[in-house]
């Protein structure tokens, strides 16, 4: 995510670099919890035949037995996603890239063919079955799922001829993607826990919602170019400490949604799997 390309602002350049490795970092403990939720709850569910445990307050009539090819696709999108969301982050660490390097490039691999299968398996979902917000929701979410397949396909072209400055962005606009899924959980779980939106089931076609489908991926892309153009000195010093700041709002509205989602909702499914909830 940050690069070592010497500047005119140092200043800004090391607390952009700090922000983007703190962001990181919280994302990382933030979406592996994520991750081992989609483990525990769809995983658990799909090994033992429970399905219509994915049918819950934010999946309504996920799974149903009459579209059992939508189903798989919505069950390879989960697998994953998990995938992703945990190599995702190690991706970017510069440290691992410049003294891991064949790590890097194996670790890649896997993590781009589960981003393709991730964006598949959601598109196929969609395609069979459509969402439960309607048209609407289709549009966004398969918009999302064609900007990830983009995405890993530039990713993987630019490192396959070898222009690095080209494959790192694209690897961060596709790592602000690939976390979309976690951020809108997080949203949404954040505003159930907290009594901005009640506690119970939703079509999902309010305002907020048609907000929603556009605000956990859209924005994504934003900061991705402001760490991009950042590393490359592209940005004014002021855009440079203006936009950090903002950012470490995100990385506390982080910190306390990931708190009030793993005490109502992850951990006790993630302590379920290993006997202890």
């Amino acid at each position: 995510m940050i690069s070592n390309t010497r500047s005119s602002t140092p200043h800004s350049n090391s607390f952009v670099t700090l922000t983007g490795y703190l962001l990181v970092a919280i994302v990382w403990i933030s979406s592996g919890l994520f991750g081992l939720y989609i483990v525990a709850h769809y995983g658990g569910s799909f090994v033992s035949s429970k399905m219509e445990q994915w049918n819950g307050l934010f999946n309504p009539n996920l799974y149903d037995p009459n579209y059992i090819q939508a189903t798989r696709g919505m069950a390879l999108h989960f697998v994953a996603g998990g995938i992703i969301l945990v190599l995702g982050s190690i991706q970017l660490l510069e440290w691992v890239r410049n003294r891991f390097l064949n790590f890097h490039r194996i670790v890649g691999r896997i993590y781009i063919f589960a981003c393709l299968l991730t964006a598949l398996g959601g598109l196929t979902f969609i395609f069979l079955r459509g969402t439960v917000g309607g048209p609407v929701m289709n549009v966004g979410f398969g918009a999302y799922g064609i900007a990830m397949l983009i995405c890993s396909i530039q990713t993987i072209r630019f490192a396959r001829i070898k222009l690095v400055e080209q494959h790192k962005a694209w690897a961060i606009r596709l790592y602000a993607l690939a976390i979309g899924s976690w951020l809108y959980r997080m949203y949404y779980g954040f505003m159930f826990f907290t009594g901005f939106l009640p506690l119970e089931a939703r079509e999902f076609r309010d305002p907020i919602d048609v907000f929603m489908i556009f605000f956990f991926w859209v924005p994504n892309l934003l900061v991705a170019e402001f760490f991009i153009r950042s590393s490359t000195n592209k940005l004014p010093k002021s855009i440079q400490l203006s936009g950090s700041l903002m950012l470490w709002l995100v990385i506390v509205f982080i910190s306390l949604a990931t708190y009030n989602v793993t005490k109502g909702s992850w951990g006790p499914a993630i302590l379920g799997m290993f006997g202890l909830y």
